[in-house]
């Protein structure tokens, strides 16, 4: 620093204290203690986020009852229409519209800093009934995808095993983005 006369250190140590790889563990860690078997697939998730929660979905389909998948990264958006919303809202519209019908799946992606978009939403949570649920609200889930407009479809949602938007607040804290993906045992 030119305007002091106090030198600068010989050496300067620099140490990570979070990153998505500790919030991608520290969510497995958890869902571990809730009796799913889980297994963390990535912390370097990119792409579309619409594409990314297609994949997502046929990840889920594909996942075994007592089982948690949980992928950590930041994807994008290109935005194309005049809606409102953010990455893990699309992403999750997206994953439920590819998961409709599908029973005992819950997908959630959520920006770790609490602030997904232009929204007061982290994210958002859907199951197999999100589309149909959106849909009896009297939106269409698809047009609200194609016109970025995941966050009123979310918001249209009452019931709780429908799905719905993720509000932590702002958490001070950003690593990235989380997907959880569970697939609960029969009951």
């Amino acid at each position: 620093h030119p305007s002091s006369a106090e030198p600068w250190p010989a050496r300067l140590d620099h140490v990570v204290v979070g990153d998505v790889g500790r919030a991608a563990r520290g969510a497995a860690t958890a869902a571990r203690q809730l009796g799913f078997a889980t297994q963390v697939l990535t912390t370097h998730l990119e792409g579309e986020a619409r594409e990314v929660g297609r994949v997502a979905a046929a990840l889920a389909k594909d996942l075994p009852a007592g089982h948690c998948l949980i992928l950590g990264g930041e994807t994008t958006v290109t935005v194309r229409g005049d809606g409102r919303g953010g990455r893990n809202q699309e992403l999750a519209l997206a994953a439920a519209l590819a998961l409709e019908g599908q029973t005992r799946l819950v997908l959630a992606s959520f920006a770790t800093d609490g602030e997904d978009g232009p929204t007061p939403a982290a994210g958002a949570l859907v199951t197999g009934e999100t589309a149909a649920a959106i849909r009896a609200s009297g939106l269409d889930p698809r047009a609200g995808l194609e016109d970025n407009d995941s966050y009123h479809c979310f918001q249209s949602l009452t019931a709780a095993d429908s799905g719905g938007l993720i509000r932590t607040g702002p958490t001070g804290t950003n690593v990235n983005d989380l997907i959880l993906i569970l697939r609960y045992p029969p009951a």
